[in-house]
């Protein structure tokens, strides 16, 4: 009878090693008086080399560290721009003589302004009727003229500051100048002051 018994340890200490031997001499049935005692040093091969190596391949070369572009955010190019590195008076590099660059490429060129609209004029709607909104009623009595009548009211001693008050509260409001938001509260509050 045969076992095959395949172990791999990566990186073990020292008394790692010695209990596995004493493991295996133990797994195998040996007597230990005819086997010698274990020892104390066990020799470790060297790991086998990879079987997969992966060629990683080498970083691009850096990009220049900075480059100059012309007005048109165009960098300079040997064959198409002259070796002066000059540009012209709109910051464009000046064209190499004899090349074709004297043509802006189609993505730079012109585009001709869009055809006028069309310039017929539309005729102005007809005019609403309009509404003649009615003064209000005579009677009506606006935030303005109620203020004036409770100053009237407490310079004569008829009102007093926390008398207003208590009624401004009364209606949900938290000062007198709130009731200028709510006008149809101002009958109430004239009732509820005596006025």
């Amino acid at each position: 009878m045969s076992i095959t018994i395949t172990v791999t340890v990566t990186d073990p200490t020292k008394e790692e090693c010695v209990r596995m031997a004493n493991y295996f001499v133990e797994l195998a049935g040996v007597d230990s008086a005819t086997t010698p005692p274990a020892v104390d040093t066990v020799q470790v091969p060297p790991p086998p080399p990879a079987v997969d190596t992966v060629q990683v391949p080498p970083p691009p070369p850096a990009p220049p560290e900075s480059v100059e572009l012309d007005a048109a955010q165009m960098p300079w190019d040997p064959e198409k721009h002259a070796s002066s590195r000059a540009k012209t008076s709109a910051g464009l590099w000046k064209a190499k003589r004899g090349s074709k660059s004297d043509v802006p490429p189609a993505d730079t060129a012109q585009v001709p302004p869009p055809p006028p609209a069309d310039t017929a004029q539309v005729p102005p709607p007809p005019p609403a009727d309009t509404v003649q909104v009615p003064p209000p009623p005579a009677d009506t009595l606006t935030f303005g003229k109620f203020v004036d009548m409770i100053m009237h009211a407490k310079n004569a001693g008829q009102l007093t500051i926390e008398g207003i008050n208590q009624v401004i509260a009364s209606v949900g409001l938290p000062s007198l100048p709130a009731l200028a938001g709510k006008p149809e509260l101002i009958p109430l509050v004239k009732e509820r002051l005596g006025l």
